[in-house]
Parts: C-alpha cells; structure tokens; sequence
C-alpha cells in the first residue's frame, strides 16, 4: 500500500507494526510503529517511534482494468518519538485501566522545531481506539498538521501486545547484548 508493494518473490520481514487504512475518498491514514533497542556502544534510550501518513491516492482501476492499490504520504509522515513512560501511558489505555491518555490531557512533545500533541482514547462508536496527532512547527504562519486513525480491536491487541513485549525485552536487553555483542579479538 504504498509505492513499493511487497510481492510474494520480494516480501521481507519487517520488525515493527504498520497498519493501512486508505479511504475511497482518499483521506485515510498509515500507522507505523517501531521499536529501537539502544546498542550498548549508543548514548540514549530505548524508545518507540511512531510514524503516521496520510493518504496520498485512492484505490482505482487503470484503462486495461488493473488493480491500482492506494498509496501514503511517507515522505510528509508525521514522527512521534515514544519514551518507555510514553509507551506505558499508552498501555493505561489499552488494558483498560483508563479511557483517554492522562485523562484527556493527553502528551506534549516540544522540539525545537515543533510542537506534537498526542491524544489517544478508547470509544464506543465505532468500536476501537482513536490516535489524533498534531504537529505545529515553530515559526512564522506555520501550519498545523494534523491526522487521526482509528485502529480497531484487533489492531489495538497488537499494539499492546508489541508495547508490552518491547518494554519486556528491555529486562533482558543487556544480559543478552553482554551474549552477542563479543570483543573484537585481536
């Protein structure tokens, strides 16, 4: 669903979560969630980024009756970097313990070229979780951007099943690094 559809003969293992959801009247949204285990040679964290595209073309058919599959924005997306606090925040939410990311408040990224509000709550109708972002660069007559996606039940079952598994892994990330990442002999 986007410009370099896997095929059978080239598809690869990607280990992080996407998800489509193109519209007929091309106004949907990709969601991409990825999980970056700090290296112990690397100063920082762990962490999940987040990434969201809007879609860039509407399914379709060309002139000889060939399937045009929808494609997405990835190079306009929209990046959330997710500390393991953020991850766990929105766990709060997908185990039910509330119905909106810090009751309705939300999170507040500030960079120095941008401002990210990250909202995410459960709803009723229709069912699933709703993920709003916007991202208003700092400047001058900047323009706020802005999507949503709403991911259903079983989507949102893998993302927390990924949430938890990756935070899981953090217990075990440096035992494990200490295993495979040996001395250079010499």
């Amino acid at each position: 669903m986007n410009e370099n559809h896997p095929t059978p003969e080239n598809r690869k293992y990607f280990d992080r979560l996407t998800f489509y959801h193109p519209t007929s009247s091309g106004t949907g949204t990709s969601l991409r969630l990825d999980f970056r285990l700090r290296r112990p040679e690397e100063e920082r964290e762990s962490c999940f980024f987040l990434e969201l595209a809007k879609q860039k073309t509407s399914a379709g058919r060309t002139a000889d009756g060939e399937r045009v599959r929808p494609t997405f924005d990835w190079a306009n997306k929209i990046v959330v970097k997710l500390g393991l606090m953020d991850a766990c925040e929105l766990l709060t939410v997908l185990e039910g313990r509330c119905e909106q990311l810090r009751g309705g408040k939300g999170l507040f990224h500030d960079s120095g070229e941008a401002t990210t509000v990250f909202q995410f709550r459960r709803q009723s109708e229709p069912p699933g979780y709703v993920l709003d972002v916007s991202r208003k660069p700092k400047g001058e007559n900047a323009e706020a951007i802005k999507t949503h996606i709403l991911l259903s039940e079983a989507e949102a079952i893998a993302v927390r099943l990924y949430l938890q598994h990756a935070i899981g892994l953090l217990s075990v990330a440096e035992p494990l690094s200490r295993l495979f990442h040996l001395r250079p002999q010499g």
